[in-house]
């Protein structure tokens, strides 16, 4: 019976060693990638929505994590990271912009509402299968306007001054960011593009002209494998044809934020608070 007992005991504690759920487990193996770096993400399929996706009608709550006191009056950076990324992948770089910025500043990383495996995370699902790197002629997805929508309500409910915030992205963040920044409620006075590209390309030159960024601030990698190098030549192109002042700092390299990218929109952002607007 003692023997009994004791193999009861042992087969529970062995099951108790892998009591975890699936996700921890890997998360803890899988060491974190440089922020805005590529990422060949756990990509959502087709055949399943992910959690966390909302239909039309549906705007999800956003997380934030916060460099800087968000309850001050200071300017309001916002970042949105990339596809597949985790929510707090761009913190580092909120912290280096924030130490750097030459005047107060809170930094606000948004983590986005659809789960798609260990960490990863995704504005909205692109589905299953090889993806053009240009994506002007691309119809703007349903779930880009509901991502749209989830920051402007996240701003709303924030302590902002719209013409002293700045929204930045990275990747599909960065098309999300453009989104906002042509097409949303929330018209935050600048806007950085790192490493996007446009999505209904026609229809951003048509929002642009009608009300367009006072400052913008575009990188791009020239052997960037997943969004071709032309079409952010081409967004750069709207944006001044269009009034935005624009600064374009394009770089040898891939999908990522350089090292000369980093230092450029950090002397970017210093002027644009020290109110130098281009």
């Amino acid at each position: 019976m003692i023997r009994l007992a004791a193999l009861a005991g042992a087969l529970v504690a062995l099951a108790g060693c892998d009591s975890r759920a699936p996700s921890d487990r890997l998360s803890a193996v899988s060491p974190p990638a440089e922020p805005g770096a590529e990422r060949p993400a756990d990509e959502p399929s087709s055949r399943e929505a992910p959690a966390g996706a909302a239909s039309a009608d549906e705007v999800p709550e956003l997380a934030a994590t916060w460099v800087g006191d968000p309850t001050s009056d200071a300017p309001l950076l916002v970042l949105l990271h990339g596809y597949g990324a985790p929510g707090d992948d761009l913190v580092p770089l909120a912290a280096e912009l924030r130490a750097s910025a030459g005047a107060p500043l809170r930094v606000a990383a948004l983590a986005a509402p659809i789960a798609m495996g260990p960490r990863a995370r995704a504005w909205w699902p692109i589905g299953d299968g090889p993806r053009p790197a240009d994506r002007g002629a691309e119809a703007t997805p349903p779930g880009l306007v509901v991502a749209r929508r989830a920051v402007d309500r996240w701003l709303a409910a924030q302590r902002y001054e719209p013409r002293t915030t700045v929204v930045a992205g990275f990747s599909q963040g960065a098309m999300l960011a453009t989104e906002l920044a042509l097409r949303g409620e929330a018209r935050p006075g600048a806007l950085a593009i790192l490493s996007g590209g446009p999505i209904d390309e026609a229809g951003w030159r048509e929002a642009a002209r009608a009300r367009p960024p006072e400052a913008v601030f575009v990188s791009h990698g020239r052997a960037d494998p997943l969004l071709a190098f032309g079409a952010a030549e081409r967004l750069v192109d709207a944006l001044r044809r269009a009034g935005a002042p624009t600064t374009f700092v394009p770089f040898d390299g891939g999908h990522t934020l350089a090292p000369r990218v980093r230092a450029g929109l950090a002397a970017w952002l210093r002027a644009w608070l020290a109110g130098e607007r281009g």
